[in-house]
This record gives C-alpha cells, structure tokens and sequence, in this order.
C-alpha cells in the first residue's frame, strides 16, 4: 500500500480517521505520562542497585557518590526525552486529526484559507492544552482524596 492510497483514503473517510486520530492523541499523552513514570522507576531503581555494588565492594565513597549522581542525572534526561518525544507525537496526532475533522466539516477549500487555517491550528493546540490539563486535574484530586483519607487511618 503506497502512501498516497492512505491519503486518498484518510481524505475519503475524513470523519472516521479524524476521530480515531483524535482518540489516538489522548491515549499517546495517557502512555507518554506512564512511559515517563516507568522510566524514572526503573532508572532509579537500576541507580540504586549499582550504587549498592559498588558500596558493596568496598570502593569508595566517591565513586557511590559519582553513580549515584550520574544515574540521577541520566534517568532524568531521559525521561525528559521520553516525555518531550510523547508530547510531539500527540501534538502531530491532534493535528492531523483536526485537519482531517475541518475538513470532513467544511471542506478542503476551507482548510487552505486563513480562517480554515486558524480553526485548525487553535484546534489542535487548545486539544493538547485541555487534555494536558485534564489529566493534571485527575491527578490533583487523587492526591486531595489520598490526603484526605491517610488522617483518618491515623
């Protein structure tokens, strides 16, 4: 199948691919997030466990002390990649999705006009904003249900 048969299809069924797109936007910036926590889990973990040997064998302070601050280092680097890559990708798939929305919506004569151009563009980047804030807001009341129920057990 070659990439223009996609895009003729995509185009055919704009709705449909529009949805799925946008559907699959929300679940990458769902696995973005568990993607980073895993990362920053096992990297700490992997940290910990190399900075124990080393202590372990009897080497010096310094050198538990240079793997632990290098693991920390590399583990949160890396995990600011994995999540700038994750936020790219939904971005990407946002758009993509709201081009193909607008112009299932209005035609792909308005798309390559200012107006068309705006909706798409404040679309796309109003989705990332309201999925990035609704899943920071699921995560606040988490914490608020947990603080309010570790007193009681106390």
């Amino acid at each position: 199948m070659e990439l223009s048969q996609v895009v003729s299809f995509a185009l055919a069924h704009a709705l449909l691919a529009g949805v799925g797109l946008l559907v699959a936007a929300l679940v990458m910036r769902f696995l973005g997030r568990a993607a980073v926590r895993v990362v920053l889990a096992v990297g700490l973990l992997i940290t910990a466990v190399l900075a124990w040997k080393e202590w372990q064998a009897g080497n010096g302070f310094l050198a538990v002390q240079t793997i632990l601050v290098v693991g920390l280092l590399a583990t949160g680097l890396v995990a600011l990649v994995v999540r700038i890559l994750s936020l790219v990708v939904a971005l990407a798939l946002f758009a993509a999705g709201w081009y193909l929305l607008v112009t299932a919506w209005m035609g792909s004569s308005f798309v390559s006009t200012n107006q068309g151009s705006a909706v798409w563009g404040i679309a796309a980047i109003l989705s990332m904003l309201v999925t990035d804030r609704l899943i920071g807001r699921k995560h606040r009341l988490s914490r608020a249900a947990l603080l309010a129920v570790v007193p009681k057990m106390a």
